[in-house]
């Protein structure tokens, strides 16, 4: 097996895409990633659903970067863009919120801010309670900084 945290090359994660599509009805592939294209392209010929989605572990992005991001996971065909930032503070969380705040309208895409670090189980709740369209939580093993349990969301 691959051992825990050791990401797969592009073509054996390209491979585990597209062996998955038929059994999901949606899949999240980094808008950067060099898959990614390819991933929605199947994806769309399936009748599956794209999350786009950007992830800064170092901080939450400013408005113009989150702009861009919005703008290309859209043309690249995001069903659903999805930021990931790290937010050390919940005014930090607030930030990502009011930072994406309308961008997806422009776009004509949903666009969801799910903050990573030490407030990220209030600022997810926060933001699904606000309308938000995705909704993240680990089943044992957190993914990401301040990851909460898919238990502790739903409790």
């Amino acid at each position: 097996g691959r051992p825990e945290g050791r990401p797969l090359r592009e073509t054996a994660r390209l491979r585990a895409y597209l062996t998955l599509l038929p059994f999901t009805d949606w899949v999240d592939v980094e808008c950067r990633a060099r898959i990614a294209r390819d991933v929605v392209k199947k994806a769309r010929s399936a009748g599956v659903g794209v999350i786009l989605s950007h992830h800064d572990f170092s901080g939450v992005p400013t408005r113009n970067a989150l702009r861009t991001v919005v703008r290309d996971a859209a043309a690249l065909g995001a069903d659903i863009v999805k930021i990931a930032a790290l937010a050390r503070t919940r005014a930090e969380v607030r930030r990502l919120e009011d930072g994406v705040a309308g961008l997806g309208v422009a776009a004509d895409v949903p666009v969801a801010a799910i903050p990573m670090g030490p407030h990220a189980a209030w600022g997810r709740a926060r933001a699904w309670r606000v309308g938000c369209p995705l909704l993240y939580g680990h089943m044992g093993f957190p993914t990401a900084p301040g990851q909460p349990s898919l238990r502790s969301l739903i409790s």
